[in-house]
């Protein structure tokens, strides 16, 4: 499943807007970022493995806004938890890294280890920061930043 498949329209309406911000699209329209795909995707795992970041940050900005709101969420405001992984592709933190959108894990990590457990496993039992240690080349600064957030 991708972007350009079922979460598409959803995507275009965050990102087509009339200089609104996400978490007020999302609030206006009642959408639901938590709503999965039958391949266990939400929307922000899908945009994780697209190509285009932008997707990924919208939706991440949209969950570091509603944590904002007095941390207590409206009723209509649904968003992915980054804690849960997809039995396909694993945790959206453990995503972002292996896809080079480090900016994206830096600020899942940032939300708290309440939202991004940074001990998660993959299926191979790799956690975060061996998988840095596998991409650090990619973007050394970044490795670095994110994992001075994991110890």
């Amino acid at each position: 499943m991708t972007i350009s498949n079922k979460h598409a329209h959803l995507l275009r309406d965050l990102c087509c807007s009339d200089g609104s911000d996400p978490l007020t699209i999302a609030l206006n329209k009642v959408i639901d970022l938590s709503i999965e795909d039958s391949g266990e995707q939400s929307p922000m795992m899908s945009a994780l493995r697209q190509t285009v970041p932008e997707f990924s940050s919208i939706i991440l900005t949209a969950i570091e806004r509603s944590r904002k709101v007095d941390n207590v969420r409206p009723a209509t405001w649904r968003v992915p938890d980054l804690n849960k992984p997809s039995s396909k592709h694993g945790y959206p933190l453990h995503v972002a890294v292996l896809s080079h959108k480090f900016d994206i894990a830096f600020r899942m990590l940032r939300l708290g280890k309440h939202v991004v457990n940074p001990s998660s496993l993959t299926s191979i039992g790799a956690n975060i920061i061996h998988l840095l240690l596998v991409k650090y080349e990619k973007d050394p600064e970044w490795a670095f930043k994110i994992l001075k957030l994991c110890v």
